[in-house]
């Protein structure tokens, strides 16, 4: 039996490990894929205090590597089951694998819902982007489209509006779901062109994005631009632990600061958490807090 098992090699898996390991505990992660989760598909981060301008994969390597070269046990198949009993819990893996351990730590991260059209695996992360903020200044003096109408997508035009040449927001609906005041601003915004009731169908280019084909009530157009901004939500999947313990009627999970969830035995760390911001930062310290107070309670 282990001390820690962590689900999930994203930053906050790898940092849960790193901290866990270090303090003598016996750990193993689980990683349904390879280790880095939506950092490795990230083509450039330069808000990593320490690691500025780095490639995604890069430093998701560095990561891994870091980790591999102390006694941690990885192993790579998808978690498809957990029992909470009286003093451990119980992983089941796809592979059909047991795996007992004192205490749990959720971070399996999210899914970034996607617009689901032609190009759009081929070309994320080579002018596809789920982060403004991560990813904005790639663009400056560009055109570039933000697609969704919540507060997330409101946002991101606002500050890439700052930057890019001009920024197409594209809006499923005929109306805006952000706060009023997100709106005001957005209207106000000359190089903003909102699209209402429009879709994205098809993002073209060869090896990088060079336009995208809209369709509306009055039909279709190929517009030319460098980039787009997905900002449609995140999908939390919850059939892993949704019947474990409590989470937000968003599918979250609920924790303490403590990073512990309503059940004394697992902890939670990453997007996968009740939070208000998802970074590469904030999930390195959830990895960290869950690690030391999942130990600390053994």
């Amino acid at each position: 039996m282990y001390d820690i098992c962590i689900i999930g090699g994203g930053p906050a898996g790898m940092t849960a490990a790193l901290y866990s390991a270090r303090a003598g505990r016996s750990t193993v992660i689980l990683e349904e894929k390879t280790f880095g989760g939506q950092m490795g598909e990230t083509s450039m981060i330069e808000n990593m205090p320490g690691s500025p301008n780095t490639e995604g994969w890069e430093l998701a390597m560095k990561f891994s590597q870091q980790v591999m070269e102390l006694p941690v046990e990885a192993i790579y198949e998808k978690a498809e089951k957990i029992e909470s009993l009286t003093d451990h819990v119980k992983v089941t893996t796809s592979g059909g694998q047991e795996i007992e351990a004192r205490r749990l730590i959720l971070a399996i991260g999210v899914k970034r819902r996607r617009l689901g059209v032609p190009g759009e695996d081929l070309l994320t992360g080579k002018g596809i982007s789920f982060c403004a903020v991560c990813d904005g200044a790639f663009f400056r003096g560009k055109d570039v489209a933000v697609v969704g109408g919540g507060n997330t997508a409101l946002e991101d035009a606002l500050y890439l509006s700052g930057i890019c040449s001009r920024v197409y927001l594209v809006v499923r609906k005929d109306y805006f779901r952000g706060q009023e005041a997100l709106q005001q601003r957005v209207r106000e915004k000359e190089n903003i062109e909102v699209c209402f009731e429009t879709r994205i169908t098809a993002v073209h280019g060869a090896g990088k994005v060079s336009s995208v084909t809209m369709e509306s009530p009055t039909g279709s157009r190929e517009v030319e631009l460098a980039g787009v901004f997905v900002a449609i939500g995140l999908s939390p999947d919850t059939s892993l632990y949704g019947q474990v313990v409590d989470t937000t009627p968003e599918g979250y999970i609920s924790t303490d600061e403590r990073m512990q969830t309503s059940d004394p035995l697992i902890y939670a760390a990453g997007d996968i958490r009740s939070k208000e911001i998802r970074q590469i930062v904030t999930a390195l310290g959830d990895g960290a807090i869950a690690a030391e107070m999942a130990g600390r309670s053994l």
